[in-house]
């Protein structure tokens, strides 16, 4: 072999790795690309995700802060309801008892014994609500 095909084969071996080494570097460049879009579609992925479960979560506590008020007015109607119930219920007891004691008094009985008892009886229950 000769000196100067020597020296062409080594130009040309040179001139290949610079082609080999522009197209590698080229295939890396798209393949940083590539994985640049693919690291990126997971980030928003993940963001969506965690934006639809936070969507979900905020749904779901005001779902049950609703029911909670709800169930706070249920229960006040239903306290009120029970507190008409028992001012109902008192007012007939004290229809019938003033029935019971203007019937003692035309019989001709002294109503002060029942009127205290009434009275123990109003003490104890203004006591208790």
């Amino acid at each position: 072999m000769s000196r100067q095909q020597q020296m062409r084969w080594k130009r040309e071996r040179k001139a290949q790795e610079d082609v080999d080494d522009k197209h590698i570097a080229t295939k890396m460049k798209g393949l940083n690309i590539q994985l640049r879009e693919e690291e990126a579609d997971k980030i928003r992925g993940n963001f969506d995700r965690a934006k639809g479960r936070d969507a979900y979560l905020l749904k779901q506590m005001a779902d049950k802060t609703a029911r909670a008020e709800e169930e706070k007015e249920e229960e006040m109607y239903e306290a009120e309801q029970i507190k008409q119930w028992m001012g109902d219920d008192d007012a007939i007891f004290d229809q019938y008892a003033q029935m019971c004691l203007d019937e003692w008094v035309s019989q001709g009985k002294n109503p002060k014994p029942m009127e205290l008892v009434l009275q123990k009886q109003r003490s104890t229950a203004g006591k208790l609500s």
